[in-house]
Order: structure tokens, then C-alpha cells, then sequence
């Protein structure tokens, strides 16, 4: 009975920090199921079932999905990081809201995976793919929760994790090459293996040294 009230309270705490971030809360929501998806089935429509819309898929989630899977951990966190006050999440354990974080982060990344349920029915070997962006969103949270432990700055957090996408798109070159993840390339268990799993480990790291930036503090 504990345990179920203590469940709907955290529910009802998630849905609270998410309803904050007020229109910022559509953002991810209309691009992943609404934006990708039209230029998805534009790219059907032009080229039929076939290596153009495979590519044209994986080519638009790289470029949006890693980046929305933390949208709204950062708008939640920016009441609490440049506000007074915000080392008090870490006093109670029992009360922390990194597990609220957690949860957030998994909200998005059942979306996607839905998403991709829908994409590997026509395409098998779409659950590379759909392994390698988990990866990366792993990352992503990671950078990101370190980033803003270590400055205390949503804007900072923000712009590191815009320039490390741009550095994936325009530094086509040496796409596939540790830490970078963008690419045109169907993946692949060995870029899962060398590329994608690395990254992943890296996110949790930097997610570990986040928390314990903030225990010393």
C-alpha cells in the first residue's frame, strides 16, 4: 500500500515538473512524432519502400532525437540549477530528484522507441539503429547532466550540447569516429561494438561524476 502511494506521488511529481516547462514541453513531442514522421512519409511517397526512405529515417533521427531526449530534464533542471538552493537535492537521498530525471529522460525514449517498433516492422535491421540512438541518448544525457553539475548553467549545458551536434553534422569527414555518432552508414553490430557502446559507457560516466561533482559541493 506504501509503495503504491509512495509510486503515485512520484507520478504525480513527474507530471508537475514536465507541465512546468509549459509550450517547452511540445517541442520534442511535435518533432518526434509529428515532424520526423511527415518527412518520413514524404520520402515514402517520393522513393516507395527502398534505401532512400531508410536513410532519409536515420538520417533526420540523428540529427533531433539524441538532442530532444534531454530537452526536458534541461528546462526542469534550469528551475533548480539558476535558482538558490539547488545543492538541497542532494540532501535527502530518499527525496532526490534524480530519479524524477531518470524518469523524465525514460518518458521520451519509450516514445521512440514506439516510433521505432513502427520502422522495424518494414525494416529489420532498424533495431541497429534503434540501439545505436539509445546509445547516443545515453550520452547526451550524460554530457548533459555533468555539463550543468559542473557549471551550474542551463545556457552553458545548452550551447555544449548544440556545438557537439553541429560537430557531428559538419565534420562529415569523420563520421563513425569516437565520440562522434552521425552517419549516413545503416549501423551495425560492429559500430554498435566500437562506436556506439563506448559512447553509452561514456554517457553513464559522466552521469556518475555529475552526482558526485555535487556531493562535494
Amino acid at each position: 500500500m506504501r509503495n503504491r502511494k509512495n509510486l503515485t506521488l512520484h507520478v504525480h511529481r513527474i507530471i508537475l515538473l514536465l507541465k512546468n516547462t509549459k509550450a517547452l514541453f511540445f517541442v520534442p513531442v511535435v518533432i518526434t512524432d509529428v515532424f520526423i514522421p511527415i518527412l518520413n512519409f514524404v520520402s515514402y511517397r517520393a522513393n516507395g519502400i527502398g534505401d532512400e526512405l531508410y536513410n532519409n529515417i536515420i538520417q533526420f533521427s540523428q540529427i533531433f532525437i539524441p538532442f530532444l531526449s534531454v530537452w526536458w530534464v534541461v528546462f526542469i533542471l534550469r528551475d533548480f540549477i539558476d535558482s538558490d538552493g539547488n545543492e538541497m537535492l542532494y540532501v535527502n537521498k530518499k527525496r532526490s530528484l534524480l530519479l524524477d530525471f531518470i524518469a523524465v529522460f525514460f518518458i521520451y525514449i519509450i516514445n521512440v522507441i514506439i516510433l521505432y517498433v513502427f520502422y522495424i516492422s518494414f525494416f529489420p535491421n532498424m533495431k541497429y539503429e534503434l540501439i545505436k540512438l539509445l546509445l547516443v541518448c545515453i550520452f547526451y544525457f550524460g554530457l548533459m547532466f555533468f555539463t550543468s553539475k559542473l557549471t551550474n548553467s542551463v545556457t552553458i549545458t545548452l550551447f555544449i550540447l548544440t556545438f557537439y551536434l553541429m560537430a557531428n553534422l559538419m565534420i562529415y569527414g569523420l563520421e563513425g569516429v569516437f565520440p562522434l555518432y552521425y552517419t549516413v552508414r545503416a549501423a551495425n553490430r560492429q559500430m554498435l561494438l566500437y562506436n556506439s557502446l563506448p559512447l553509452g559507457f561514456t554517457g553513464v560516466i559522466l552521469f556518475i561524476i555529475g552526482v558526485k561533482i555535487r556531493k562535494k559541493l
